[in-house]
């Protein structure tokens, strides 16, 4: 099932997005650095079946025991990865001074991933199995036991993602997916053309994770992220069968939408399966750090007083209100002293433009955005006594429009039945459930 999965998906999603076939200017100038989704695709679905074989294999499988233990030691490895980091990068900075201390660090950097490396597959296949289970719970299997589509997750660097926006308002036009290592020098170059092109306001951003078969997790982040950003890119993989999916790119809105009913779904899927893993988890420790690593305090101070979520959001605000008054140069200059004032506070941001809002701003639970669509979905969600229930009727919205008749519909719906007798069709459309096979238990 996953490979018929994996082929259809893959066709569609080549044949619809523009960022594969259709270049436009700003996809030309970045052309020497485009991603390779279809050689991911086909190394990476190969590498994990090949795994899985092996696994049936009398005498090579593992037990649940082992597996967990896996589970623990891949994060506890990553903690130390990411401990190591800001040593690296000083060391590194620090020239010839410090070439002795940074072959150490490297050295140890290699040796930790390789350990990841070695047991990454049966680590995905434990939170697959997980959040498999929790998804079946929550009644969203389509076929009975199987889960469908399949949890698939592939740990790696997901690819950098280039977003672009017009200057004089925030507006997300067009995305590119870029090589993971593409060096920051190159990034700025490629968006400095782009502005003197097509005077666009561009930006090569990292993500977490991308919705492709298997979804690509960045490797770096914690059980609970980890977690979280897997259950997110499967709701956009149940979504995609779905009117709400298949329409995301159809406006800003419904992107919007999209993100934020992954955001709140995966909030929902993570948190029982979070709970399972960390109480089957052995709570072996890893021994310190060895002394032969010379490790130095790297991280900038952190200004416990500066709020983050408040000035970005305030920020975000006060360049709507600019670029309305068609102040696009006043609104870029303001934006590039918040960056500093943000380094200030002990949160370094690269680039703070257009392109960052546009990008942040589609996850509108996020501080950088403005959209209202976060609390629509919030309210939708309150009004639905389950998940499930929540979900039927919101994937079987085509455009934004219809979404905000829904949610009139269904919170006029829960208000007669305050004041009144209740019943299921007094508080929800029952046409959307019954279309949607939400209703059928």
């Amino acid at each position: 099932m996953r490979i018929a999965l994996v082929s259809f998906i893959l066709v569609v999603t080549l044949s619809s997005r523009g960022d594969v076939f259709a270049l436009s200017s700003t996809q030309m100038a970045v052309s020497p650095h485009r991603y390779d989704l279809v050689r991911w695709h086909a190394w990476n679905v190969l590498s994990k079946w090949i795994h899985l074989v092996v696994r049936t294999i009398p005498g090579m499988g593992i037990s649940e025991a082992e597996r967990f233990a896996a589970v623990e030691r891949y994060f506890q490895l990553g903690q130390r990865l990411n401990e190591l980091e800001p040593h690296v990068e000083a060391a590194s900075s620090a020239g010839a001074g410090g070439e002795s201390d940074l072959a150490i660090l490297e050295a140890e950097q290699r040796r930790l991933e390789e350990r990841r490396l070695a047991i990454r597959n049966d680590v995905e296949e434990a939170i697959e199995s997980e959040l498999s289970a929790t998804v079946r719970a929550f009644g969203l299997a389509d076929f009975g036991p199987i889960t469908f589509p399949p949890v698939d997750v592939r740990f790696s660097v997901p690819p950098k993602l280039l977003v672009t926006s017009r200057r004089d308002r925030i507006e997300r036009l067009e995305d590119t997916l870029m090589d993971p290592d593409i060096a920051v020098g190159t990034q700025e170059r490629v968006e400095a053309a782009i502005m003197a092109d097509s005077d666009l306001s561009a930006l090569v951003v990292d993500i977490g994770g991308v919705a492709t078969y298997p979804a690509s997790i960045h490797a770096s982040g914690d059980l609970r992220w980890t977690l979280t950003v897997a259950a997110h890119e499967w709701t956009h993989h149940y979504l995609f069968f779905k009117p709400l999916g298949r329409n995301m790119f159809r406006s800003h809105e419904m992107q919007t939408l999209n993100e934020t009913v992954a955001d709140l779904a995966a909030q929902e899927i993570s948190q029982p399966a979070y709970e399972r893993i960390q109480a089957e988890m052995p709570g072996n420790p890893l021994p310190p750090f060895g002394r032969s690593l010379h490790l130095t305090t790297a991280s900038p101070p952190v200004d416990a007083d500066f709020d983050f979520n408040a000035e970005m959001h305030e920020t975000r605000l006060s360049v709507d209100r600019m670029l309305a008054s068609s102040d696009v140069d006043g609104a870029e200059a303001y934006m590039e002293s918040r960056r500093e004032e943000f380094a200030s506070g002990g949160h370094p941001i690269r680039k703070l433009n257009q392109a960052f809002f546009a990008f942040y701003g589609t996850y509108a639970e996020s501080p950088a955005s403005s959209s209202p669509i976060g609390g629509q979905v919030r309210r939708l969600r309150e009004s639905a006594p389950d998940l499930r229930t929540f979900l039927g009727l919101v994937s079987s919205v085509s455009d934004y429009e219809e979404f905000l008749s829904l949610l009139e519909e269904t919170e006029v719906g829960r208000a007669s039945a305050e004041t009144g007798p209740p019943s299921l069709s007094s508080v929800f459309p029952v046409r959307k459930l019954l279309s949607n096979g939400a209703a059928a238990m």
